[in-house]
């Protein structure tokens, strides 16, 4: 397992990448429940 930071920063980096995803400290990914067209506007 890699270190935390780095986790952390591979977190940080598929979260640019995938806005509609939750990228746990656990490197589980949650998917969101979001209505994401209300701030499209």
């Amino acid at each position: 397992m890699p270190p935390l930071k780095a986790q952390l920063l591979l977190a940080e980096s598929l979260a640019a990448y995938f806005p509609e995803m939750v990228f746990t400290d656990s490197g589980i990914t949650v998917q969101l429940h979001r209505n994401t067209q209300s701030f499209q506007n």
